[in-house]
């Protein structure tokens, strides 16, 4: 993997925040940084992922979908009862 150097402005009291929370955790300020970013970007993918999802899915079951849970469950249902007896 190859490293870049980069240069960024944030103001002061976030720098303090992050060159405190950074020695805490024995990191560099720049591993802090770019694990933070790291982090930030899978949160923002996660975000994403779960919109689709919600697109595909958030109009509920259809019928054939019912139909199978319904199935599921008598199934599950049975196991649970046989493994009691």
């Amino acid at each position: 993997m190859s490293v870049v150097k980069t240069a960024i402005s944030v103001e002061k009291s976030l720098l303090d925040k992050i060159d405190a929370t950074a020695k805490n955790l024995s990191l560099s300020r720049s591993k802090f940084l770019a694990v933070a970013a790291e982090n930030y970007l899978h949160h923002i993918e996660t975000q994403e992922l779960i919109e689709k999802l919600n697109e595909v899915y958030g109009d509920g079951l259809d019928d054939m979908e019912i139909k199978t849970l319904r199935g599921m469950k008598t199934v599950m249902q049975r196991h649970a009862e046989d493994a009691w007896q």
